[in-house]
């Protein structure tokens, strides 16, 4: 919201160096507290979160990026088991992969349209929040506003991958990678899988 409307944050009462990493993380643009006024002065702190936040957020971008790599080679799979099959067999197919993939919480297909044509499969053991907020999209569901659906057909891209947001379905923050394949009767068609995003 600060960025949006062109305001800068600062963090206060930064007492130690790991609070001063994490509001870094955060995208803080300032950091005022007594960490600065401690023995060894300021600008050997300074040197050190610079070079600590450096490498941290380099790590962090090769980790995201090799995340990122390896649900794409995931979706490409799952299109692989999908296309050319008949529609009706697309639940048993997803709970078979959904079953096998400890990174993915859970799976749906949508139509041409973005109505939900299958049930959502979620894996056996993903811990759903206690909450009618909170449950598992139904065969019929609308999709056809979500980003991860309309996107694909008007920017002539075949996969896509959401921002972060926190899922309707289990409550947890996750991304939406989603990938248009064919079924045995060539209708298009759009695989959905939810995966977390910490």
């Amino acid at each position: 919201l600060s960025r949006k409307i062109g305001a800068l944050v600062v963090a206060e009462g930064i007492t130690e160096e790991s609070q001063a990493l994490a509001t870094l993380d955060l995208g803080v643009d300032m950091l005022q507290g007594v960490f600065w006024t401690a023995e060894g002065g300021w600008n050997s702190r300074l040197d050190r979160l610079a070079e600590k936040h450096k490498t941290f957020a380099v790590e962090k971008a090769k980790a995201a990026g090799l995340r990122v790599r390896g649900f794409e080679t995931l979706l490409g799979q799952l299109v692989k088991s999908l296309s050319g099959q008949p529609i009706e067999a697309a639940e048993n197919t997803l709970a078979q992969f959904v079953g096998a993939q400890a990174s993915i919480e859970c799976a749906f297909v949508l139509d041409a349209e973005g109505q939900q044509v299958t049930e959502t499969v979620a894996r056996p053991d993903t811990a759903f929040k206690k909450s009618p907020l909170f449950r598992p999209a139904r065969k019929g569901a609308d999709h056809s506003l979500k980003d991860y659906f309309y996107l694909l057909g008007d920017t002539f891209v075949t996969r896509y991958r959401s921002e972060p947001y926190v899922s309707l379905a289990t409550g947890h923050l996750c991304v939406t990678l989603t990938a248009l394949f064919r079924d045995a009767r060539n209708s298009p068609h759009v695989v959905c899988l939810d995966v977390p995003w910490a």
